[in-house]
């Protein structure tokens, strides 16, 4: 009787500990999603950022904005030795 009472009670206590740790397995797994998505979403959106920011200043500064002038000056004398 003793036996019995035993191996019921080493059963549960076995099925009860593997349940509650599959409880945390699975949480662990969609928490673990749900971070790995927030990620590739956050990356994408600071790329696009990045994208959108050099294409304005290319925009907003083009070739026709840029004006040179160049003098030439000699600094050498005439003079002969």
């Amino acid at each position: 009787m003793k036996t019995r009472t035993l191996i019921a009670t080493a059963a549960i206590t076995l099925g009860l500990s593997a349940s509650a740790n599959a409880a945390p397995a699975g949480i662990d797994k969609f928490l673990s999603h749900v971070v790995s998505a927030a990620i590739e979403a956050t990356t994408s959106e600071i790329q696009n950022e990045i994208s959108e920011s050099i294409l304005n200043s290319a925009h907003h500064v083009s070739a026709s904005d840029i004006t040179t002038r160049v003098e030439i000056t000699d600094t050498t004398t005439d003079e002969e030795e």
